[in-house]
């Protein structure tokens, strides 16, 4: 009779942290640690690392784990706090008023776009084709008048410049001389970005 082969772990219960993920993956080199809103604690690791490895790990990382924990509940609360306000959007006004304030960006900075699209996206706060087609997110109208502003400009000199260079920066400094503080004040909405 054959024996069924043992299921690896998917999960790990740490004392004092509580309950970890586990995922294995073929082509990790080293053990990841993360902690996301509304997903907990994760930890990939490679083919062939006992979960004793995988604890010493964890553990060795308890602070940094309770740290990123409190980062991620303060996330999850706001975005719980926010959830109806942003259901009750009206996605036409709210489209409209972002692909006019676009249009009326590129004019004035003499870029030129092909199409632009308008989506509730859940990673990102826009982005730019190969094609010059913008797409952006939706949750851009409630985000203050200067980040919209920072994230449309951000978008547009894509439509020139297709990567994150130093002349990338450099051009999107001459526009926005406070666009590297703009960037860092951006994370502070990324709860907006989360699906619960």
């Amino acid at each position: 009779m054959k024996t069924q082969p043992r299921r690896a772990a998917t999960t790990l219960e740490i004392s004092g942290i509580g309950h970890i993920s586990l995922k294995r993956n073929q082509r990790a080199r080293h053990l990841n640690l993360t902690v996301k809103p509304f997903s907990g604690v994760q930890v990939t690791l490679p083919p062939g690392i006992p979960l004793n490895q995988v604890e010493r790990f964890v553990v060795s990382k308890k602070r940094w784990i309770a740290k990123h924990l409190e980062l991620a509940h303060e996330m999850e609360r706001k975005r719980m706090q926010v959830a109806e306000w942003m259901d009750s959007i009206d996605s036409a006004k709210a489209t409209d008023f972002l692909v006019q304030k676009l249009h009326r960006l590129a004019d004035r900075h003499g870029f030129h776009v092909r199409r632009v699209t308008v989506r509730n996206q859940k990673t990102r706060w826009g982005s730019c084709s190969a094609d010059n087609n913008i797409s952006l997110n939706i949750n851009l109208i409630h985000l203050p008048p200067k980040l919209q502003r920072y994230v449309l400009l951000h978008e547009l000199l894509h439509t020139r410049i297709k990567n994150h260079g130093q002349k990338f920066w450099n051009e999107l400094v001459r526009l926005m001389s406070n666009a590297r503080d703009l960037r860092s004040q951006l994370n502070e909405f990324s709860y907006l970005l989360i699906r619960n």
